[in-house]
């Protein structure tokens, strides 16, 4: 015989039952999130770039070799994979830099110390840039930083300056002499003055990547004065840097007048009318020149000063304008004359006159005879005009 439940018998069943089905989805819950635990990835982590320096402080000089370093580290944990880039940035062109670029494994790091070297051949502005990119266990992402900084200019060093002549003689200025000049400029690409007694004596144009120049050429002497003179030899760099001096061997250089090569024409103008004159002169040793004028015709070159300008006469003939050139040695040119005529204004009895002649040379004409061509034949007819 079955026995009958009671109300607590039921009571007791709905407990058990209740309980087991909590207990299940307690389980069940635990069991996924331990599913998710294993599955799931935590936020993606950064690589950072924590700092970009080079070794020059605030400014490189040209020439310099630049460490640049570059500190890369991960904010999470280990970077699992990953490489980076160090690249030199040659988009200025002034500067020059040595083109290079190195890469460098990030993989099983948290953090690192990247370095590359390089050379600014010249002075300006540079730049340097370094990027790449890692990974770590919870993702990646990719990085980039840039360095700014100046490359100052250096000073070229003249090592040697030699005269090749003979230092004996006497020359004049303007003479040819062989001198050897040898200068060294961590700047590679700076072109080269070079300058005896402050003189420019020659040129050069960097074309290598060579720091030593050397120049034998055969500038003219140019100092301008008849006087012994011990050279001085100096460079200048395309920047303004100026090298060190060279004493070299004493010479006499004798100066040498300047010639005038061009003055204005010979010219007639009227009476009072401004009328232009000019003249322009050489000289050898490339001295500054004045130009002095006579324009009275008193033998005193007073009256005005310069290559050229105006001036004008009242008095009917001819008048004698002079010009005498100088340079800063005491030289004086050749003078030169020009010869300016006034002449008389047309007058107005003159004019009407002129006009009267004109027009009966014009209306008085010879008879002459044509011939025609008719329907009957050939036919010739007498013309002629008189003057009314």
């Amino acid at each position: 015989m079955t026995r009958q439940e009671t109300p607590v018998d039921v009571a007791r069943h709905h407990f058990e039952w209740h309980t087991d089905w909590s207990l299940f989805r307690a389980i069940r819950g635990s069991i996924l999130c331990a599913a998710l635990a294993v599955t799931a990835s935590p936020a993606a982590a950064s690589v950072l770039v924590t700092s970009f320096t080079h070794n020059g402080g605030p400014a490189v000089t040209e020439g310099e070799t630049v460490t640049l370093t570059a500190n890369v580290a991960s904010n999470t944990g280990t970077i699992s994979s990953g490489s980076a880039l160090v690249r030199a940035d040659t988009s200025s062109s002034d500067t020059q830099a040595v083109p290079v670029s190195q890469s460098f494994d990030l993989a099983g790091v948290t953090s690192t110390v990247l370095q590359l070297a390089t050379t600014y051949r010249d002075d300006g502005f540079a730049s340097a840039r370094i990027n790449g990119g890692g990974n770590t266990p919870g993702g990646g992402n990719s990085f980039s930083r840039n360095l700014n900084f100046s490359v100052l200019n250096v000073n070229p060093s003249l090592t040697s300056f030699q005269f090749l002549s003979n230092p004996s003689a006497t020359y004049f200025e303007g003479d040819i002499a062989g001198m050897r000049f040898e200068v060294t400029d961590p700047g590679f690409f700076d072109d080269q003055l070079f300058f005896i007694n402050g003189r420019l004596a020659a040129t050069h144009t960097t074309d290598t990547l060579d720091p030593r120049i050397v120049v034998e050429g055969v500038p003219l002497f140019q100092q301008g004065f008849d006087t012994t003179v011990q050279l001085v030899a100096q460079a200048r760099d395309k920047d303004g840097g100026l090298s060190n001096s060279i004493v070299g061997p004493t010479v006499r250089v004798l100066n040498l007048d300047p010639i005038i090569r061009n003055a204005t024409a010979d010219s007639g103008v009227l009476p009072d009318a401004l009328f232009d004159f000019s003249a322009t002169a050489d000289d050898a040793g490339l001295d500054p020149l004045t130009y002095l004028w006579d324009l009275d015709d008193d033998g005193e070159f007073d009256d005005f000063t310069g290559t050229g300008g105006q001036h004008s006469f009242s008095a009917l003939g001819t008048h004698r304008i002079s010009v005498r050139v100088h340079d800063d040695g005491g030289g004086t040119s050749t003078p030169r004359t020009l010869l300016v005529t006034v002449v008389p204004e047309p007058s107005t009895l003159a004019l009407a006159a002129f006009g009267v002649a004109a027009l009966a040379a014009w209306c008085w004409r010879p008879a002459r005879s044509s011939r025609f061509r008719s329907l009957s034949g050939v036919h010739s007819l007498d013309m002629s005009l008189a003057l009314v």
